[in-house]
């Protein structure tokens, strides 16, 4: 298994799914960015993207998801894996999901 360890932030409101057995997930999206100035002295930002699911056995509480909104910074430690997928014009892309395990809200919306 592997974990990561994330901080971000929140890039839409956070939305539940039900799934036949009752089970319920979490469904929301983190981004990272970083900056750097390259040898031409140019700024540049790279962001990358994570699409977290955080799930709640059948009767749990998802009150978790009215807090997820966009903008808020969020950790979180989950168990990531990598997809490959041809995006607009064939061209290769790839998607980071994360399992969450663990979440902690860092500040919300209001405070960024």
């Amino acid at each position: 298994m592997q974990n990561l360890v994330v901080v971000g932030n929140v890039g839409k409101d956070a939305e539940v799914r039900v799934t036949e057995s009752g089970d319920k997930a979490i469904s929301f999206n983190v981004a990272t960015n970083k900056k750097y100035v390259d040898k031409d002295g140019v700024l540049n930002e790279v962001v990358t993207w994570f699409n977290c699911s955080k799930w709640v056995k059948k009767g749990g509480s998802v009150e978790l998801a009215k807090y997820l909104l966009k903008g808020t910074t969020v950790s979180i430690i989950g168990e990531v894996s990598a997809h490959g997928y041809a995006g607009e014009n064939g061209k290769p892309k790839a998607s980071l999901d994360v399992r969450v395990s663990d979440l902690e809200l860092i500040s919300s919306k209001k405070e960024n």
